[in-house]
């Protein structure tokens, strides 16, 4: 069957590189170029099968098909569709994947900013503290926190007290700091000297 007359652009179309040629042996298949399907098969030379598909698939479609000009541009522009559609719909998937992992990653660096932070803080000059009120000494906890964070030049959150417990001569409060993605506990011990209450020991957690 003879090759229908094909004007300058219609051989200008045939002759473009096509975004279909990304599908392989998909394209391959659907364009009846079988030998390229079965090279895919080939490790490292499916390679430049792709590529020779992307830059010629067209003209060498063309060459093969007995389908009319009109039917076989319709196959390429509807091939090229299907390709945009699934490389969307791939690149939305890595962008979410993308997002997510990151995210992960974000929040993992600050929980592990937060620990750090807590440490040196748990670790700063604290004994000593006065506390002249025996029912708010988280008051004083967080004042030292504010001092902290001058000295360190942060900018963090503050520290919150969940639990309050006291005997004759010690008292505990257990809470915990707050960070943007993370929190730390926290314990303090105070205990009575005369008539005033003193920190003589902050940690992380009233287990240690």
């Amino acid at each position: 069957m003879e090759k229908e007359i094909l004007t300058q652009e219609q051989i200008n179309f045939i002759n473009k590189p096509t975004i279909a040629g990304l599908l392989g042996p998909i394209y391959a298949l659907a364009t009846e170029l079988y030998r390229q399907f079965w090279l895919f098969f080939i490790p490292f030379y499916n390679i430049y099968v792709l590529l020779k598909l992307i830059r010629y698939g067209r003209k060498m479609a063309w060459e093969k098909t007995d389908r009319t000009y009109a039917s076989f541009y319709s196959q390429q522009k509807k091939l090229s569709q299907i390709t945009k559609i699934l490389f969307g719909i791939t690149l939305a998937l890595f962008l979410v994947e993308f997002t997510v992992l990151f995210g992960l990653i974000f929040a993992g660096g600050g929980a592990s900013f937060g620990k750090d932070v807590a440490k040196s803080f748990l670790q700063s000059e604290f004994t000593g503290a006065p506390v002249s009120d025996y029912t708010s000494p988280s008051f004083v906890v967080n004042q030292k926190f504010i001092d902290f964070q001058k000295e360190t030049r942060g900018d963090y959150a503050s520290v919150f007290f969940t639990d309050f417990s006291r005997s004759n001569d010690k008292s505990t409060l257990q809470g915990s700091m707050k960070f943007t993605n993370t929190s730390i506990p926290v314990c303090v011990q105070l205990s009575k000297f005369g008539q005033e209450f003193k920190v003589t020991s902050l940690s992380e957690s009233c287990d240690q």
